[in-house]
């Protein structure tokens, strides 16, 4: 996915997955499960909001990828997926994606971020995320406060950790990277780059 543009004024949501698995940790029956490489276009399983699209080929190993947006101005897209797990408790969760947030000419968009709610609008939103859920932000535009590049993790819609990052180290270029978020027994952690970033949020 390329994810540059000149930036606008209004924000955008940035996520390029290629092998994307997103499991709830059910109570206590077996977890409900996502896992797709997608070669095949996911439409009928996913809902693909705004500019988010399939690409049959140009991910790792020339493999399909889901793109947020392109390298043009005011591009906004979210993927949904829908509750894995009918309604049950959930004990924990675990996302694991390749994500392509780079290459072009230089110039990032916002970011994107990673949410895990129930009350999610159904719409597009931002990069700064959604829900009274979890929320992991990659942030790369600096609003004038100082508070990007940079990982945060919230809960509620409140920031409850962040990481300063140097905007040549948040973003991927033209490769796909690691991304793992994993929220277990009350605790979160948050890897980027085969890095801990976050841990026991």
């Amino acid at each position: 996915m390329n994810t540059y543009r000149k930036r606008s004024s209004k924000s955008r949501q940035r996520l390029g997955a290629l092998a994307w698995l997103v499991t709830g940790l059910a109570i206590p029956s077996q977890a409900g499960l996502f896992n797709s490489n997608f070669n095949e276009d996911p439409s009928g399983i996913l809902s693909l909001l705004g500019t988010a699209k399939w690409v049959h080929s140009g991910g790792v190993i020339n493999s399909g990828y889901v793109s947020l947006t392109d390298a043009v101005n005011d591009q906004q897209g979210n993927i949904l997926i829908d509750d894995l797990d009918g309604g049950a408790p959930i004990a924990g969760i675990l996302a694991t994606f390749k994500l392509r947030m780079g290459g072009g000419s230089g110039n990032a968009a916002d970011g994107f971020s990673f949410n895990f709610a129930t009350d999610l609008s159904g719409s597009t939103f931002s990069e700064e995320g959604q829900g009274t859920g979890i929320t992991v932000v990659f942030d790369i535009y600096d609003n004038g406060g100082g508070e990007a590049p940079a990982i945060d993790v919230k809960a509620r819609g409140v920031v409850v950790r962040s990481k300063l990052i140097a905007k040549a180290d948040i973003l991927t270029g033209d490769e796909f990277v690691d991304v793992r978020i994993e929220y277990r027994n009350g605790l979160l952690d948050v890897s980027f780059k085969g890095q801990l970033v976050h841990q026991g949020v």
